[in-house]
């Protein structure tokens, strides 16, 4: 079932998450991909800590998107999921950046720690 322009509208003011997603939209635009509209999904990839993200304490992840509106990401250290880690869209277009949360007193970021991410 298609959704109307309505129902797009009211799904893109229906919280604030929604709205910054604009979820009427990619929703609509998700059922309109099959009739040849030019909408990418998202993207995604994996990438491996190097020394020079451990000196940072971040991670910056340019995901080839012209704008990043949400995101998932893992990140785990020898198999082993990292909870105290924390993202946010970065701070140059289409970027996510990963740092240790601020209220973590442990280590930060290791060279070899692995972040699995999608962006749309």
């Amino acid at each position: 079932m298609a959704i109307t322009n309505t129902q797009k509208a009211k799904l893109n003011k229906m919280n604030r998450a929604a709205k910054d997603a604009t979820l009427g939209t990619a929703i609509q635009d998700l059922q309109n991909a099959s009739s040849g509209s030019a909408f990418t999904l998202g993207a995604s990839g994996s990438y491996a800590a190097v020394a020079a993200d451990a000196s940072n304490a971040k991670i910056a992840i340019a995901t080839g998107l012209s704008a990043v509106k949400g995101f998932v990401v893992n990140v785990r250290r020898s198999g082993s999921a990292l909870p105290f880690m924390a993202a946010t869209a970065g701070s140059v277009a289409g970027t996510i950046a990963v740092i240790k949360d601020p209220g973590y007193t442990g280590s930060a970021i290791a060279t070899g720690d692995v972040v699995t991410w999608f962006a749309f």
